[in-house]
């Protein structure tokens, strides 16, 4: 017999997964200077999140409530004169009613760190060495602990005010009681400097496994990251979960576009890709002009091939040295867990580009018009 609750969450699903918002967004593209239109159907924040992607400056927005799926599949031939049609769908969704145009980008992406890896990385980085070397010189050393007071004091001063100024209109903050009701399988990992706690982060334990959970910095003052709390969590719970015989740690979600500066510390010091989560979005273009083409240079981003997932790199210019980047787009963009970085270029016929013989299994080239 079927439940009420299930019912219940059975049509939220439903109505989370085919009713959408729907916005027209209207501003200055970040880059270029150009203006860029862009019609967004999905959630708010993820709604702001793509604007500050794209927008420099004040954004106009036309909200046209709600509409169904049905509808929303025919976004790009209502607006024709967008530049882009983004909408956000659940994967399986996506899959079932997708007439393969476009491409679909997760909203997050799970990732997982190995300490071997961040113990190597931490004898060989140069950059990860400079972290270390800012950790020591601000003299910080870490606590754990379960304690319900401390707990209170890191949601309220660190956790709340830390992911408020860093993402701002984009935040999705954690309840309290969400975080209350999961403590009895946490650790809290204090960041000290001298008495004063100036950074913490939740560990949880779950499946035989541990996740990274939440960070926050006390009152979101940058001059604590500045001193080197961000790097201290890496190093720090490093020594702690692999003294208690973990082996890896399990780094939550990241945003899929490769220039995200969350996403790219993870990396630096190591992260893998797993999964993605279930939403995404789906990235369709009216047209490919200066102003689109602006926007895919500077927001290169991880894509799914079926279930497997690839990197996409836009190069604009034809004329430049592409044999000699190949490298360089490697280091900066691939990831363990991407099967292929493609780049794509914006030209009518594809260069003969020479890929190193070490990069032949990461890189691909193809055209802009093998995807859009």
């Amino acid at each position: 017999m079927t439940s009420k609750f299930t019912v219940i969450e059975k049509v939220r699903k439903y109505v989370r997964n085919y009713r959408f918002n729907l916005w027209l967004l209207d501003g200055i593209e970040k880059h270029s200077g150009e203006k860029l239109s862009i019609v967004y159907a999905g959630h708010r924040a993820n709604k702001n999140y793509i604007c500050h992607l794209a927008f420099q400056g004040k954004v106009k927005e036309t909200d046209f409530g709600i509409i169904w799926l049905w509808t929303a599949l025919r976004l790009h031939t209502k607006y024709p004169d967008t530049h882009l049609i983004i909408l956000e769908i659940d994967q399986k969704v996506y899959k079932r009613f997708s007439d393969n145009a476009g491409v679909y980008i997760p909203c997050w992406i799970n990732g997982e760190l190995y300490f071997e890896d961040v113990i190597n990385k931490c004898k060989t980085s140069e950059n990860i060495k400079s972290d270390i070397r800012k950790i020591r010189k601000s003299k910080l050393e870490y606590e754990v602990t379960k304690n319900r007071e401390l707990v209170d004091k890191f949601y309220y001063q660190m956790y709340v005010p830390h992911i408020t100024k860093v993402h701002q209109d984009r935040a999705l903050l954690m309840s309290h009681m969400a975080m209350i009701n999961k403590l009895d399988k946490c650790d809290l990992l204090l960041i000290k400097m001298g008495d004063e706690y100036i950074a913490g982060e939740l560990l949880i334990y779950e499946n035989d496994t541990v996740r990274a959970w939440s960070i926050g910095v006390k009152d979101g003052d940058t001059r604590y990251v500045k001193a080197g709390t961000v790097g201290a969590f890496y190093y720090f719970r490093t020594q702690y979960l692999a003294d208690k015989g973990y082996k890896s740690i399990q780094m939550g979600a990241s945003r899929a576009f490769l220039r995200d500066g969350v996403f790219q510390y993870k990396k630096k010091w190591g992260m893998r890709l797993t999964s993605p989560r279930d939403s995404g979005f789906w990235l369709r273009t009216n047209m490919i002009n200066d102003v689109v083409t602006s926007f895919l240079t500077h927001n290169p981003f991880i894509f799914l091939k079926g279930d497997i997932q690839n990197g996409a790199v836009f190069l604009s210019n034809s004329d430049k040295a592409l044999d000699e980047i190949m490298v360089q787009l490697n280091k900066a963009y691939f990831i363990d867990g991407m099967e292929k970085l493609n780049v794509y270029l914006f030209m009518n016929e594809k260069k003969i580009i020479e890929i190193p013989d070490e990069l032949a299994d990461r890189v691909a080239i193809n055209l802009v018009s093998s995807l859009f």
